[in-house]
């Protein structure tokens, strides 16, 4: 005996909700990776501002360590002609020596910076970083950042989970298929495939309903699970919208505050 009964659902309300569910799930993956690459590129311009800001940094305290060197220098002849405390020689040395350690530590700083900026943007060694305040006070001032990731991602949760509630719930109506069967068979108590007896051959189409009865338990745990986990993400995405508006503000303000 061999047959094949292939089918077909005509009307399955879960998977119609399923399929949209994978419809925002692959919007959500696409939105999660603009996240990752924006993530790059705050890390990269925070890389840049630190270090400009070390640079500015190295160049006044290399200018204070020239002052305090010539300091140093005038009250030590002071002290060898009787005119200045032995006091007065230890501060001004400590003094020099604290900027020295400070500088050390700026220009150690911005070495990490350096490597860093590199390597998350794959400059070559050998290629000069031109980094200055000049190029960051050219940039142009948006009135207002319209970034929303955050929220869009957070809103794109909220319609996936709501979908699965759906699907859920569809999950107990009727499920109307297309069966079709087709099959052959030998009725024989001699052989196995006895040549001497025909083949019979069986075949119909029509419709099948499908119906969970009694109420599969497990499946109204699911749907009651997925209304839970579906609230939840709406206020989720509420909340992300309300704390994507106050974040545009505070880095329009932050920006703002760092180049006046």
């Amino acid at each position: 005996n061999f047959n094949f009964t292939p089918q077909i659902d005509l009307i399955n309300p879960q998977s119609w909700s399923k399929y949209r569910s994978a419809e925002i799930n692959i919007k959500s993956t696409r939105l999660a990776n603009q996240l990752s690459l924006r993530t790059v590129f705050e890390t990269a311009t925070a890389g840049y501002y630190n270090i400009a800001s070390l640079t500015e940094q190295i160049a006044t305290t290399e200018e204070v360590l020239k002052g305090a060197t010539s300091i140093q220098q005038i009250v030590t002849q002071k002290f060898q002609n009787g005119l200045a405390r032995s006091q007065d020689v230890n501060n001004a040395s400590a003094t020099l020596l604290s900027l020295r350690d400070r500088l050390a530590q700026l220009l150690y700083l911005k070495q990490q910076q350096e490597t860093a900026l590199r390597n998350l943007c794959n400059i070559p060694t050998a290629q000069p970083l031109q980094i200055s305040w000049e190029k960051i006070n050219e940039a142009p001032i948006s009135t207002a950042p319209k970034s929303n990731l955050f929220s869009r991602q957070a809103e794109l949760q909220s319609r996936m989970l709501t979908s699965e509630l759906r699907a859920a719930r569809f999950a107990m109506l009727p499920v109307v298929s297309l069966v079709y069967y087709q099959g052959w068979q030998k009725n024989s108590n001699l052989a196995f495939n006895d040549n001497a007896v025909d083949w019979i051959q069986s075949k119909y189409i029509g419709l099948k309903i499908s119906l969970p009865f009694p109420p599969d338990v497990s499946r109204i745990t699911a749907s009651y699970t997925a209304r839970i986990n579906a609230q939840m993400a709406a206020l989720n995405a509420l909340q992300a919208r309300q704390q994507n508006e106050t974040g545009n503000e505070l880095l329009m303000n932050e920006y703002k505050r760092i180049l006046s």
